[in-house]
């Protein structure tokens, strides 16, 4: 009972806190902005991921030239920690994820692998609504992650979108405005 009462508690805190980053977001124009290199974030997010999810394999691909975005560095660790559990959630049990990072021209493309079931086509956009889960989703959650994701991608002058991985699961997708391109938003 005690170990049943403290997960749900820490499944509490974790909402709480997507709800705070939500809210914050909202808030855009008031959110502190400086330079960070999302290299560095994603590095610290797989490390902290691999110790949630031990029976995940891990793979991180970046290159060793700092990736820099003008924003707000807790909005961007949400934004990897929250595929990164996803990923690893909603992945095959046991499986493998990978993040790979790379600059192309005045963004910083994000790129989250997993190698389970996907997310079928008709479902994709609606994922991204704050509360909405996937049809077949099985593993636990509030329906916040995605919804954060997003949210930090277009506050970053960027996007997020769904697609099918390589390894047959589902590949997120973020793109993010390079430091020194104005953070202005981006074509989808």
């Amino acid at each position: 009972s005690l170990a049943a009462a403290e997960r749900e508690a820490e499944r509490a805190m974790r909402m709480l806190d997507a709800l705070q980053t939500l809210a914050r977001g909202d808030a855009g124009a008031a959110l502190p902005r400086e330079p960070v290199d999302v290299a560095a974030v994603a590095e610290a997010a797989v490390e902290g991921a691999r110790a949630r999810h031990p029976e995940v394999t891990w793979t991180l691909v970046a290159p060793e030239a700092e990736l820099a975005v003008e924003g707000w560095p807790d909005g961007l660790r949400a934004l990897v920690d929250n595929l990164l559990d996803n990923a690893a959630r909603h992945g095959r049990r046991g499986g493998s994820v990978r993040v790979e990072l790379a600059p192309a021209g005045g963004e910083v493309v994000l790129l989250v692998d997993d190698d389970g079931p996907g997310v079928p086509a008709p479902e994709r956009e609606r994922v991204f609504a704050r509360f909405a889960r996937g049809a077949a989703a099985r593993a636990p959650g509030s329906g916040l992650g995605l919804a954060l994701v997003r949210q930090q991608a277009r506050l970053h002058g960027g996007h997020a979108v769904i697609e099918d991985a390589p390894a047959g699961g589902a590949r997120v997708r973020v793109r993010l405005a390079a430091a020194g391109d104005g953070g202005a938003p981006l074509r989808s």
